[in-house]
């Protein structure tokens, strides 16, 4: 089960699978677990889900126990959910080291363990349509870092007034839609929710500003005890955000999109230099070493070779 497709699949959903699991004692049978969310324990998970993110009014379909069936079917493919004896659903032991009282699992941090677990194992391609795992929404966010000027948001998916998802696919994959990484407006609607739920972007009117300063905040600044030279930094980033630059799935992706090697992608050069501006790191730029360009604006780049926290000496 893919984490775009089907659309009924929704972060809030999957956080109170395993709200209820734990307060379960970690374990139940699929039925009592998806009576037990469905459809009353999902009224939060349904007013998250705000129609002004995703551009359109919501289609739950048949309502909580598709949202929680399609959710927790997600779960497991990611590795978060696992089938014990006798058709029992069991969260994985990297949710229950985490969360040992159901009261910890806030949406914060259900977005963190997100970030740390499902989108840390993904592959760069999947040889089936619809991937196990969150590869589709792995390579999704690779492919929304890409896109230039992220201060002019993604208006929509398909082609019209201002910059859409659909336009820019067409001019690097072609009109064929069976060779995009976001084939239609069903996948795009969720995209758009799982990208603000996870901090690599947020709505603006009903648009979305590709800006991951939230989710690098928590995932690159521990990376960061001194300075460091910017290409170290990339390389330690992709291996635990893999749809970055350098991370498997963002390689393959840049790749694609004929992206320069030079440069940092767009929207991660947008959240570097946002944290920079914020004072929680230190870009700067040193004449005898290699240094990798930032080009938000699609006119200028500024490069840096060097990234230090906030602080260091």
């Amino acid at each position: 089960m893919a984490f775009l497709n089907p659309p009924d699949v929704l972060p809030e959903a999957m956080r109170f699978l395993t709200r209820a699991l734990l307060a379960a004692g970690g374990s139940l049978d699929e039925e009592a677990l998806v009576r037990l969310v469905a459809p009353e324990g999902l009224v939060e998970a349904l007013d998250e889900a705000a129609p002004e993110v995703t551009d359109a009014p919501l289609s739950f379909k048949q309502g909580g126990r598709v949202i929680a069936t399609a959710s927790l079917a997600a779960m497991r493919g990611a590795g978060l959910v696992v089938k014990g004896d006798g058709g029992a659903q069991r969260l994985a032991p990297p949710v229950t080291e985490r969360f040992p009282k159901w009261e910890l699992v806030t949406q914060v941090e259900f977005a963190r363990l997100l970030r740390e677990t499902a989108l840390t194992t993904v592959r760069a391609e999947w040889e089936d349509e619809l991937p196990a795992g969150a590869e589709d929404l792995a390579n999704a966010l690779a492919l929304l870092l890409s896109m230039p000027d992220p201060l002019d948001p993604v208006r929509a998916f398909e082609t019209g007034a201002g910059k859409t998802l659909s336009g820019y696919q067409s001019d690097h994959f072609g009109p064929t839609q069976s060779t995009w990484i976001v084939r239609n407006k069903e996948r795009y609607l969720p995209l758009v929710r799982w990208t603000t739920y996870l901090g690599m972007g947020r709505v603006l009117g009903d648009a979305l500003v590709i800006d991951p300063a939230a989710a690098l905040e928590a995932m690159a600044l521990p990376l960061l005890d001194r300075e460091s030279p910017i290409t170290k930094f990339l390389d330690q980033l992709g291996a635990i955000m893999p749809y970055t630059d350098r991370g498997v799935v963002g390689t393959a992706v840049r790749r694609r999109v004929g992206a320069s090697s030079s440069e940092v992608s767009p929207g991660l050069a947008l959240g570097l230099i946002a944290l920079h501006h914020q004072e929680r790191i230190v870009l700067t730029g040193k004449s005898d070493a290699e240094s990798v360009g930032f080009r938000v604006d699609p006119e200028l780049a500024v490069s840096f070779s060097h990234i230090a926290p906030a602080g260091a000496s």
